[in-house]
């Protein structure tokens, strides 16, 4: 998936950022203990980006937040990822990814992700059920069911990157350290802080706090070395854009639009 490697940019660098003024939270903790009441995203929020390789338009992706539901009793927020491809790309290579987060409207840990992948001739139907009592993950791909063991506070693809957000910044420089189950797969993402900027998307001149994803070794994705992102530096921490190279070349998201704050 084209966007996947900006998901991780997307909330490591944002835990970076929220790092600093809480260093006694832990993630997983209620946002009610932590003392904030405000999110700094909505219910309506949408996001969206324009995908490039070069200086070639590949695509557009979504970020947005759908109505609450109730998960196995608790109330859940809905957190939506889609990413397709445009008509150049998709002569030669069809993209149409979607998925869809369930997340605990208080710790933000997610309780359900579903995908459904379609990259050309790769389709998959993904679902990852997170049982935080059992510290266990059941991932169902394309029918097939096993159980992986998690650490406590491990998020999804999608669910740490709001969960992150929520968190205040600092102009303090550091590095932090992020957990993430992804497809049968633990890994520990670490973000360094880089410094604040000014760049230019579809909002204009925007002041951002570059950050620097250092992915682990071999990588996750089709990302080869960091991913830099380029986060707005107010409360909202809005992902402007996001840089990292792949096997050919480098790709880029640049926001374009923002409803809903």
């Amino acid at each position: 998936m084209i966007l996947r490697p900006f998901l991780y940019a997307i909330a490591a660098c944002a835990a970076l950022m929220g790092s600093y003024f809480l260093p006694g939270l832990q993630m997983g903790q209620a946002l009610s203990e932590s003392g904030r009441t405000n999110l700094p995203f909505r219910i309506g929020e949408r996001l969206m980006y324009n995908l490039s390789w070069g200086v070639i338009s590949a695509g557009t992706a979504v970020l947005e937040i759908g109505d609450p539901e109730i998960f196995e009793g608790h109330p859940a927020l809905r957190l939506m990822h889609t990413a397709r491809s445009n008509a150049v790309v998709s002569a030669f290579f069809v993209i149409d990814d979607r998925l869809v987060s369930l997340v605990d409207d208080h710790t933000l840990l997610p309780y359900r992700l579903s995908f459904l992948r379609r990259e050309g001739a790769r389709r998959n139907d993904i679902e990852v059920l997170f049982d935080r009592d059992l510290r266990q993950a059941s991932l169902n791909k394309d029918g097939r069911t096993e159980q992986y063991e998690i650490p406590p506070d491990a998020q999804d693809s999608l669910s740490w990157l709001y969960y992150i957000r929520t968190l205040p910044s600092s102009a303090d420089a550091s590095s932090v350290t992020v957990p993430i189950f992804h497809e049968g797969r633990n890994t520990v993402i670490e973000v360094r802080f880089e410094g604040i900027e000014h760049v230019t998307s579809g909002q204009g001149e925007v002041e951002t706090v570059h950050v620097v994803a250092m992915m682990p070794p071999k990588g996750l994705f089709s990302n080869r070395g960091p991913i830099d992102v380029w986060l707005s530096n107010d409360a909202a921490r809005v992902p402007i854009l996001i840089k990292t190279k792949i096997v050919v070349g480098s790709i880029a998201a640049t926001l374009i639009s923002r409803e809903g704050d």
